[in-house]
């Protein structure tokens, strides 16, 4: 994935900078989803990096885009007050038994909960219908930490 080469060449340029010194990366997110396996080796690369990395919600942040915005370090993870984001049981590509489906999907409700602030029962209560949450909600059930108020922010 060419984003997470850029993010490790960006941490290989900043390596002789101190950490609180380091320009952050800002990953802008509109997105109508993709790859749980692509955006799972991006999340992964974000969060092992030195240099911080923001995560911007800007309009849709469905699907796998909304595993990104929630998959971010808690703290760096902003929205836009017209962010939506879609949770939902995903589409799969897991061949062979139910059982192999049910671990895929047990392993996505497992990143959602450690991830944000949802509450099981409320995971299995939406999760098998697209369950759309405006920025009031994506702010409550803790899938990013704060709405952008100024565009100073995006700087």
């Amino acid at each position: 994935m060419e984003s997470t080469q850029e993010i490790i060449q960006w941490n290989r340029e900043d390596k002789d900078i101190p950490v609180k010194d380091r320009k952050p990366i800002k990953i802008f997110i509109n997105s109508n989803g993709g790859s749980l396996n692509s955006i799972m080796e991006l999340i992964t690369i974000c969060n092992l990096s030195k240099t911080p990395v923001y995560a911007i919600g800007m309009g849709k942040c469905y699907s796998a885009g909304g595993l990104l915005l929630m998959g971010i370090t808690k703290g760096n993870r902003y929205i836009l007050n017209t962010t939506e984001a879609l949770i939902h049981d995903g589409s799969t590509g897991t061949f062979g038994d139910t059982g192999k489906v049910l671990d895929d999907l047990e392993y996505t409700k497992k990143f959602i909960l450690d991830h944000t602030d949802i509450p099981e029962n409320e995971y299995d209560k939406n999760y098998r219908r697209n369950w759309w949450l405006d920025s009031n909600e994506i702010i409550k059930y803790g899938v990013a930490d704060k709405i952008i108020e100024n565009i100073e922010e995006l700087f």
